[in-house]
C-alpha cells in the first residue's frame, strides 16, 4: 500500500541567489530558508514556477534544488533553476518518474546521479543540466516508503519499505541495473513490530567513526521511535 506522512521534513543545505549558504526547509505546508538568522517563506516562489502545492522531499546536487512530494503533483520531481532556489523554478523545468503511475516517495543520491523512489520501483535522474536531465528505471520491483530511510554509500543504497531493509547495488544507470536484496536476519524480526503508519517515517545514518548504519523505528503503540537498528 501507499504510505503517507503529514508534518515529517526535509532539510538540506544549499547556496541561494546571494551566494549565501543557507538551509532548506519543507514539509508539504511549508518550504521555508533560515540563512542563519532568518527564516523566510520561499513557497510563493516554488508556486511562481511549479502553479502548486508545496514539496516534501528535498536534495541538492549539480548546484540546484531537486524538489518532489507535493501531492499536487505526486510523480514530478521539480528542479529549480541554478544557485537560485530562493527565487526562481522554472515552469517547464521538471521530470515525470515512472510514467507518472507511482509517487516519489524519496530522494537521494548515487555518485553524481540522483536517486528517486516510488512505493515500487527506483529511479535515477542522470545528466547534469536541465537539457541532459534524463530519468532511468533502475529497478521495478521494490520501492522505498520512507525518504528519511534513505543511505547510499558508493554504489549501495539502503532504504526501508513496508517489507523490510533492502540493500541495493547499482551495476550500471541502465534499465533493472539495481541489484537489491533484503536484510533478513535479526533485523527482520524487530522490523515486523513497526507500527503500520510509521513505516513512512523510518530513518537512517551512516558513522564513519563506527562503519556502522542506523535505523530508528517506532513499533507498538509507542509516539515516538522506541527502537534502533544496527548494520555493521
Amino acid at each position: 500500500g501507499v504510505v503517507t506522512v503529514d508534518g515529517k521534513a526535509s532539510m538540506i543545505n544549499t547556496v541561494d541567489s546571494t551566494g549565501a549558504e543557507v538551509l532548506l526547509y519543507a514539509d508539504g505546508t511549508n518550504f521555508l530558508k533560515f540563512d542563519g538568522t532568518t527564516w523566510t517563506s520561499i513557497l510563493s516562489e516554488y508556486q511562481a514556477g511549479v502553479g502548486v502545492g508545496c514539496p516534501k522531499y528535498l536534495w541538492s546536487m549539480h548546484d540546484r534544488v531537486f524538489a518532489a512530494g507535493d501531492p499536487n503533483i505526486p510523480d514530478i520531481v521539480v528542479i529549480s533553476d541554478p544557485l537560485s532556489p530562493d527565487t526562481n523554478w522554472g515552469s517547464n523545468s521538471w521530470i515525470r518518474i515512472a510514467g507518472g503511475i507511482g509517487a516519489v516517495t524519496g530522494l537521494n543520491q548515487i555518485y553524481n546521479m540522483l536517486f528517486v523512489t516510488t512505493d515500487e520501483s527506483c529511479h535515477l535522474i542522470t545528466g547534469t543540466t536541465l537539457s541532459d536531465f534524463a530519468p532511468v528505471p533502475i529497478s521495478d520491483n521494490v520501492g522505498c516508503s520512507s525518504h528519511w530511510s534513505i543511505t547510499t554509500l558508493g554504489a549501495r543504497v539502503f532504504f526501508a519499505n513496508l517489507t523490510g531493509i533492502v540493500v541495493g547495488t547499482l551495476r550500471a544507470a541502465e534499465a533493472d541495473g539495481l541489484n537489491t536484496e533484503y536484510i533478513s536476519d535479526n533485523m527482520s524480526r524487530v522490523y515486523d513490530t513497526i507500527t503500520d503508519s510509521a513505516h513512512g517515517e523510518i530513518e537512517s545514518c551512516y558513522s564513519s567513526v563506527t562503519k556502522q548504519l542506523y535505523f530508528s523505528l517506532r513499533t507498538g503503540a509507542e509516539a515516538y521511535p522506541d527502537k534502533l537498528l544496527v548494520l555493521s
